[in-house]
């Protein structure tokens, strides 16, 4: 079109515009071909040619059976089965007999099966051959299911995709099927034998246009390697890079190609979108900027998660991670207006040491105070209860169940649902249409059943995302073969990801794998093809670059064999902070001021104990967040008793214990019956009030953890009896301890008086991790006891800690030999005297007090139990140091 200055030849596919067909390996690579042609016409003006048919080679014989049904033709005649029908017939027909070779359990199994039979129909492996070529267990097992299951499917008038192309030919040569112009095949690393065969009679009726597409990208030498420090610098790289092409041209096509997508990919993608869109999280159309094509499942998307979730709400219980996803999701009724009570609800929740919910007990409780605090979300609960699931029916009956539940409880209503969402709901509606095609294979079934094969197709189904065509895509290094874009970055290509290493099928006998060629059982082969896809990929733009991370996590990585022709690439890229640069270049880099986090206004405010110390001495940030914002980490109920749990049940029958005892005039005056007495009533009152005899696990745990009280009780009654005479004047008493402008309450475990003016005071730790050396040094880790020596009351001649774990032992400082084993003195901790050492405490308290008043709010990032874990996201210890202010 020569009015607009366009060339037609621009084209991609000009001997194809007149009724052609493009035949790609997959939709990804299909939509990337139509969007590319419809650029190519845009703006041509009126006369133009059409854009040639674009689709995967599924939908492409779907088509041609559908003309052959229509025609009466010899692949019409038998009912086509989708993927997922196959599977099930797969697994009908496998014997309960577990295959050796597969881990993972029978539908990894009924995954190897049906690649092994594709397998078998692409590369012309008859059925008969498999049995004759047998060697192993798995090799038999496999031939016979290929035996049955061939029977059953011919038997039953049906056809899989692989063995209908036979029919498929046979049609096209009668002329049963019809072609409306020629075809071309891309996106084919591998040719196999049955795609030839197709390729052959389009041939012999003059309808083949060839294989792959017109090489009309990148010229000859001009690929660079880049070798980056690491992941994050890779990352960050790219990210640059990213936009400066941006910057370039808005409209240009970017691709991202990783070896690894699955690992890579999400880390990829929210860099790069940090980095175009910084407010991608709050905008919808930033977060579709980046595409990552085909890593997302339609199970893990937060509508269908929800609604898997509340499909299990009839069971009665669920498990207290999905119950909290439940209680937080935004795609319920009520989720806006019941926000803060549904979140404390799951606080209380995982306070109870439960890791199951019991739904029913949940709403009795809830009935029973008359006054509901999240009354919708308590009406979700009954709806979900009340469902009848106990009939049989078939999947598309089920369905009938499923959806006007689902609208009962407000899923996916109350909001308007962004581009994405909008894609999942239709993504949803699309499974449930195959999911009632499975009637026929799959019969009555409970409702259970039918939950968890729905959320497993949905584990399966994987999501195309929004965004648009010129979305800087990322994908895998095999799914962007046969692209084309204005600019590449090839990651990730160390020399342990490229070549990867082939993975041939333990099912089909080796020797019928390598005498039909199959790459991955031919390892020269295999490394050629690994070759040429990488070739073809690093000329698939004018502009490629290739790097790699020359470590992870402490081991040095080496580059991609295939890469030491290359030339390297100037790095003059320069480190990218958190002010990123928009992709269009019109964001202003602003220069921030200091910005301190203000001191405590009114000290008499701040509640707590030692902790407050303990947090400020190992990372004042965790102090700031914890005590003054009030940050908590959610509780998670342990599967069994937890360290916290048992530390809670000592300290309760410890207490019990010397209260019986005091009666009889302590553990060293006490009788051998008034003890055993006094630990049998201790054990007793410590499990019953921690361990609720609702939990499912109650008795186990209250009879192992019984023997166990028992035994340690009676081991520190012995440790006692042991030391010179002393008499107990306190337990779990209270104190506080005024530091400069601070008031800390503290509990103190035990106290024993040795003599008049002389006092022990103890602290029970349960763990290994405890230990007197966290008392040393400018910033005590462990502050309560000598917190206690500095404000007490004169009296404390010695702090001890009662470690209760495999054995009881004491172990601690004090004035002098004071007699008791285990009781170290001054000179032996690093002071001359005791009052030094006290006096060195107090002086160290007083800085961390004035550090935590002043705001404080430092990192140690090596201090992982305070600085990671779910305060990361407010330390950002994972940031690279550069990115962290006050480290």
């Amino acid at each position: 079109n020569y009015r607009n200055n366009i060339p037609i030849m621009l084209l991609p596919f000009p001997e194809l515009t007149l009724g052609g067909t493009v035949v790609t390996s997959s939709p990804g690579l299909a939509r990337h071909w139509k969007w590319r042609c419809n650029e190519a016409l845009k703006g041509a003006g009126e006369r133009v040619w059409p854009t040639p048919d674009i689709l995967p080679l599924h939908a492409w014989l779907e088509r041609l059976w559908e003309q052959s049904l229509l025609a009466g033709g010899a692949a019409g005649q038998r009912n086509l089965l989708s993927s997922r029908q196959v599977r099930f017939i797969a697994e009908d027909q496998l014997p309960d007999t577990s295959l050796h070779a597969i881990p993972g359990g029978r539908g990894s199994t009924v995954r190897r099966i049906v690649q092994g039979w594709q397998l078998c129909r692409e590369w012309g492996i008859a059925t008969r051959e498999l049995d004759i070529a047998a060697v192993s267990a798995d090799e038999h097992l496999f031939a016979d299911w290929a035996q049955r299951y061939e029977s059953h499917v011919r038997s039953q008038g049906w056809v899989d995709s692989w063995s209908m192309q036979r029919l498929v030919r046979e049609d096209l040569v009668s002329g049963a099927i019809r072609l409306p112009g020629p075809v071309r095949f891309i996106g084919f690393d591998t040719v196999t034998p049955q795609l030839r065969q197709m390729a052959d009679v389009l041939e012999r009726l003059d309808r083949f246009a060839g294989w792959g597409c017109i090489d009309d990208s990148n010229p000859s030498g001009n690929t660079r390697r880049l070798a980056c420090v690491d992941s994050a610098d890779e990352r960050w790289q790219i990210a640059s890079w990213v936009t400066r092409m941006r910057d370039q041209n808005p409209r240009a096509l970017i691709g991202i190609a990783l070896p690894n997508l699955a690992q890579q990919a999400e880390d990829l993608r929210r860099t790069l979108l940090d980095t175009l869109t910084p407010g991608w999280r709050f905008d919808v159309e930033g977060a579709s900027a980046v595409s990552a094509i085909g890593t997302e499942r339609l199970a893990d998307t937060g509508l269908v998660h929800t609604a898997l979730i509340a499909l299990r709400l009839p069971a009665g219980r669920l498990d207290y991670r999905d119950f909290g996803q439940l209680l937080r999701s935004p795609y319920l009724r009520g989720a806006d207006s019941e926000a803060g009570a549904r979140a404390a609800l799951d606080i209380r929740c995982r306070e109870q040491k439960f890791q199951e919910i019991d739904l029913r007990a949940l709403f009795a409780a809830d009935v029973a105070r008359g006054t509901s605090a999240v009354p919708q979300m308590m009406d979700i609960i009954r709806t979900g209860l009340a469902l009848d699931r106990q009939q049989s029916k078939e999947p598309g009956d089920w369905i009938g169940t499923f959806e006007p539940y689902l609208r009962s409880i407000g899923w996916g209503q109350g909001r308007v649902p962004g581009p994405d969402e909008r894609k999942t709901i239709d993504t949803w509606q699309s499974l449930l249409e195959q999911f009632a095609t499975l009637n026929a294979f799959v019969g009555k079934i409970g409702f259970n059943h039918a939950v968890g094969l729905l959320a497993a197709l949905a584990q399966e189904q994987p999501v195309w995302d929004s965004a648009g065509a010129t979305a800087v895509q990322i994908l895998s290094v095999a799914d962007a073969d046969s692209y084309r874009f204005d600019g590449l970055w090839c990651a990730g290509l160390t020399s342990e990801a490229w070549p990867p290493s082939p993975r041939s099928n333990p099912l089909v006998p080796m020797i019928l794998q390598r005498d039909r060629g199959i790459p991955d059982a031919n390892p020269a082969a295999y490394r050629q093809v690994a070759a040429d896809r990488l070739d073809r990929l690093l000329g698939s733009a004018p502009v490629v670059f290739a790097s790699w991370a020359g470590q992870s996590d402490g081991t040095l990585l080496a580059p991609s064999p295939a890469l030491e022709s290359l030339p390297d690439a100037e790095n003059k890229s320069k480190p990218i902070n958190h002010n990123y640069a928009g992709a269009s270049g019109e964001s202003i880099l602003e220069t921030l001021h200091s910005d301190p986090a203000p001191p405590v206004g009114n000290p008499a405010a701040i509640r707590g104990g030692s902790r407050v110390l303990s947090l400020q001495s190992n990372c004042p940030a965790r102090a700031f967040f914890e005590i003054r914002l009030g940050a908590k980490p959610l509780r998670v109920p342990p599967f069994g008793i937890d360290a916290a749990w048992r530390g809670n049940i000592m300290h309760d029958a410890l207490e019990t214990l010397y209260q019986q005892l005091e009666t009889s005039g302590g553990p060293q005056q006490s009788g051998e019956s008034e003890i055993s007495a006094a630990i049998t009533v201790a054990a007793d009152a410590a499990l019953d009030k921690h361990v609720p005899r609702g939990h499912p696990l109650s008795n186990a745990l209250r009879h192992n953890e019984y023997e166990r009280l028992l035994r340690l009780l009676g081991d520190v009654i012995d440790s006692d009896r042991q030391r010179p005479p002393f008499s107990i004047v306190g337990l779990e008493a209270q104190h506080t301890a005024q530091i400069g402008p601070l008031k800390l309450n503290l509990r103190i475990d035990r106290v024993d008086e040795l003599e008049p003016g002389k006092r022990l005071i103890i602290d029970y730790k349960t763990g290994k991790a405890f230990s007197i050396a966290k008392w040393r040094g400018e910033r005590p880790a462990e502050p309560q006891l000598p917190l206690y020596a500095v404000t007490g009351d004169g009296n404390a001649a010695a702090i001890a800690l009662m470690k209760i774990d495999d054995k009881v032992t004491l172990t601690g400082i004090g004035a002098g030999d004071i007699g008791i084993k285990g009781i170290i003195p001054p000179d032996t901790f690093g002071g001359d005297d005791w009052g030094e050492v006290v006096a060195e405490w107090g002086y160290w308290f007083e800085q961390l007090v004035a550090e935590f008043i002043a705001g404080d709010i430092r990192i140690d990032a090596l201090n992982e139990p305070d600085a990671h874990g779910e305060f990361a996201m407010l330390t950002r210890v994972h940031s690279s140091s550069a990115e962290r202010s006050g480290t």
